[in-house]
């Protein structure tokens, strides 16, 4: 927790498809008291910095009524790790990456659909078969490089996690400030 508000970052690879989707998102479904006391950002394990978000990115979010357009790339630092209370992924290697560079992160650090599925039950999400035993929750495949509808299919599946995590995100938020 830096600056005593609870910050959440949305991690992807570039920091221009996938986790500016996840961050205008978590912006937009954060609760006006919780957003009091959190900051949310984005940023990408092998981020050039200051690059526009996709094309395809901001027009998604444009359908949904979310801007992205000011958004820019950032490189994920172990500084923004370390400062983080909630670190949502997008794949499996993202989450390696993480945990390379701060083992201590590992309590912080959630696939997006791990996180929105806890407790949920296996399955159950967006465009997913109800698994049995065993059940992986799946990543979010980087639509880099496809069509808009690539990216209005990611958007949806964010949009799906995001919603069914929200009541633990601001619980999260919101336990942080009753210490």
């Amino acid at each position: 927790m830096r600056d005593g508000l609870f910050q959440i970052l949305a991690i992807c690879t570039g920091n221009i498809c996938r986790s500016p989707m996840a961050e205008g998102l978590i912006r937009v479904r954060l609760s006006a008291r919780a957003a009091e006391f959190a900051t949310v950002g984005s940023a990408g394990i092998a981020a050039v910095p200051g690059v526009p978000a996709s094309v395809h990115s901001v027009e998604a979010c444009r359908r949904h009524d979310i801007d992205i357009r000011s958004h820019r790339s950032s490189p994920l630092t172990k500084a923004m790790i370390e400062d983080a209370d909630l670190l949502l992924v997008m794949e499996e290697h993202h989450r390696a990456a993480i945990l390379r560079a701060d083992p201590g992160a590992i309590d912080r650090t959630f696939l997006i659909s791990e996180y929105a599925l806890q407790g949920e039950g296996p399955g159950l999400a967006f465009g997913e078969e109800k698994a049995g035993p065993g059940y992986r929750s799946p990543g979010i495949d980087d639509p880099i490089g496809q069509d808009i509808e690539a990216y209005l299919d990611v958007f949806g599946r964010l949009d799906d996690y995001i919603t069914r995590a929200m009541p633990r995100i601001e619980a999260s938020v919101d336990s942080s400030f009753r210490r």
